[in-house]
């Protein structure tokens, strides 16, 4: 489970990005103890989802 701004620092985006990215459905998120987490899952099809596009956000690597 990654916090928001561990998302936003791999993808290099601001973290009000990654919400976004949520809220639109995007990204998968779940709300851990009044604090919003990206599973390590979430992020392999987000990057799968970007790959399709060209997004540059698939030029970063993820590590686990």
């Amino acid at each position: 489970m990654y916090r928001v701004k561990a998302v936003a620092e791999m993808f290099d985006i601001s973290p009000h990005t990654v919400y976004r990215l949520i809220k639109a459905g995007e990204l998968d998120a779940l709300k851990v103890g009044g604090s919003i987490r990206v599973p390590e899952s979430a992020l392999a099809v987000f990057r799968e989802a970007c790959a399709g596009t060209g997004d540059d956000a698939t030029a970063v690597e993820v590590s686990a």
